[in-house]
């Protein structure tokens, strides 16, 4: 967001309480405690949740061969 935009937040009329923390604070806070700051670890998370899309498929796969073995040999497994 636009410095501008915060900045009009932090305009209060009248004789209110004034905050002692700044636009400029505010944002600089935002920056390092909302999401993923590290490139690194953006890659790494994509890069696990491709992993866990794959095993999952995986396990769907097997679980259906499970269920066809099963039919064939006449199994009470399922």
């Amino acid at each position: 967001t636009d410095i501008r935009t915060i900045r009009k937040c932090f305009e209060i009329e009248g004789r209110g309480n004034r905050t002692s923390l700044t636009p400029e604070r505010l944002k600089e806070c935002a920056r390092s405690s909302i999401g993923i700051s590290s490139s690194a670890e953006v890659i790494q998370i994509k890069h696990l949740s491709t992993q866990i899309e794959l095993i999952e498929e995986q396990l769907s796969e097997i679980d259906k061969k499970i269920e066809e073995f099963s039919i064939q040999n006449n199994s009470p497994i399922l």
